[in-house]
């Protein structure tokens, strides 16, 4: 009977899923850590037509509001939001802060992407986007 709580350990332990296991495909899998100014700069100029994918700001997906834009960021540090009835000129600039990679993105303050104004911190990287954070303000791109 001493053996019946280990066997029930073994069995909850097998058929439990592993918190913190990415199940996702390999092209999706995050590659968490670093990634240098360059790569990041490199990355947002090489890609063309970035979405958002994912704002959350103060616990609220607002995600919705910005669907509708493709970013195209350029090397002379503007980045163009374009929407089929808007199109919105910021900056953009990727810098390195307290052992961070950060990308700093200013839009006008009367415009919709103004909410993205911000210092983004690098989170994660996989094949098919980015992600960051701020102060538990949430930002995921894909490209």
């Amino acid at each position: 009977m001493k053996q019946f709580p280990v066997i029930i350990f073994i069995v909850g332990l097998f058929s439990c899923d592993l918190i913190g296991v990415d199940s996702s495909s390999p092209d999706e899998q995050l590659s968490q850590g670093t990634i240098t100014v360059s790569e990041l700069t490199e990355t947002l100029v090489a890609s063309t037509a970035v979405k958002i994918t994912r704002f959350i700001e103060d616990g609220r997906d607002k995600t919705s509001r910005f669907e509708e834009f493709v970013f195209n960021f350029n090397a002379d540090g503007t980045v163009v939001a374009t929407s089929e009835s808007q199109v919105i000129s910021g900056t953009y600039r990727v810098f390195h802060d307290d052992g961070k990679t950060e990308l700093r993105m200013t839009f006008p303050a009367n415009s919709i992407l103004y909410e993205l104004t911000d210092d983004w911190y690098f989170r994660a990287k996989s094949e098919k986007g980015i992600q960051f954070d701020d102060s538990g303000d949430q930002l995921s791109i894909a490209y």
